[in-house]
């Protein structure tokens, strides 16, 4: 299963993209907020054996930024 959120803004430059998984690191000052949401996820998305993939622009997209949640598929027993 995957969650995905995406967004049509300005997105995110590549060189930052990456450290948005990191405390208190946020894609741009002119926002509030402290930076701990995409590391909150990446922590619990870890811990639960899932992955967040980040891009920015989204793939055939000219601008945007996207969260992809892919969770683990568990078999029924």
């Amino acid at each position: 299963s995957t969650l995905l959120v995406r967004d049509s803004g300005p997105g995110v430059p590549p060189e930052r993209l990456t450290g948005l998984r990191e405390s208190h690191l946020r894609a741009s000052a002119e926002r509030t907020g402290f930076g701990l949401g995409l590391s909150i996820v990446a922590s619990v998305a870890a811990k639960q054996g899932a992955r967040l993939e980040l891009q920015s622009p989204p793939a055939g997209l000219g601008q945007g930024f996207e969260a992809r949640l892919v969770l683990q598929t568990v078999s029924a027993p």
